[in-house]
C-alpha cells in the first residue's frame, strides 16, 4: 500500500481524496501514476518517495486521516547467504495496509466477532485501572453482581464519556 508515511515510531495514513485535492493540478497525473504503479520499480514504493521530491508537504491537520505508533523495525535474525556469509535481511513496511473504511471514509472493524473482541479487551483494560470497584466477586455470582457488571459495560462502552447516547450508538463507534 502506498497509503501511508513512515516517521520515526508513528506511521500517518492521510486521507487519500483530501492529499490529492492539495496536489497542484499539474502533479496531479504524476501522482495518479505513481499510485496506481502496482507493477515495475515504483510498485513497493513509499509514499514519501513521490511527496517529497515533489514538495508536497504531509499535514496531519489539513490531510486528516489517522496515525499509529509501532514498534522499532529489528533486522531479521542472521542467515548465511551465498559463500557461507552471514547475512541480515532489513525488514521493509510493505506489509503495512491502511483499515477498511465505511464509506466517510473512517477506519471501520469488520465483523461481529472481532468488534466483540475488542470490546472485550477495552473494557478489561478499564477494569484493571479501577481496581477499587471490582467487577467479578470470587465465589456464587449473584444477580446484583451480574447487574453491576452490566451496569458497568453500559456505562462505559455506551456512552464512553459521551452526553446524550443511546444504547443502540455502542456498535461501531468505540
Amino acid at each position: 500500500s502506498k497509503e501511508f508515511h513512515v516517521e520515526g515510531d508513528r506511521v500517518y495514513f492521510p486521507d487519500m481524496e483530501l492529499l490529492y485535492a492539495d496536489i497542484p493540478a499539474h502533479k496531479r497525473k504524476s501522482f495518479e501514476a505513481f499510485v496506481m504503479n502496482t507493477d515495475g520499480a515504483q510498485a513497493t514504493a513509499p509514499l514519501k518517495e513521490w511527496v517529497e521530491p515533489n514538495a508536497v508537504k504531509l499535514d496531519p491537520a489539513k490531510h486528516r486521516g489517522y496515525e499509529v505508533k509501532i514498534g522499532s523495525i529489528e533486522p531479521r535474525r542472521a542467515s548465511r547467504g551465498r559463500g557461507g556469509r552471514m547475512t541480515r535481511k532489513k525488514l521493509t513496511l510493505n506489509e503495512i495496509h491502511a483499515f477498511i473504511k465505511d464509506p466517510l471514509g473512517r477506519p471501520y472493524v469488520p465483523g461481529s466477532t472481532v468488534k466483540g473482541m475488542l470490546r472485550s479487551i477495552y473494557l478489561q483494560s478499564l477494569v484493571h485501572k479501577r481496581t477499587a470497584q471490582p467487577v467479578r466477586v470470587p465465589g456464587h455470582q449473584t444477580r446484583e453482581h451480574r447487574q453491576y457488571g452490566e451496569r458497568f459495560e453500559r456505562k462505559e462502552l455506551r456512552k464512553s464519556g459521551r452526553p446524550n447516547t443511546r444504547p443502540q450508538d455502542a456498535v461501531n463507534d468505540l
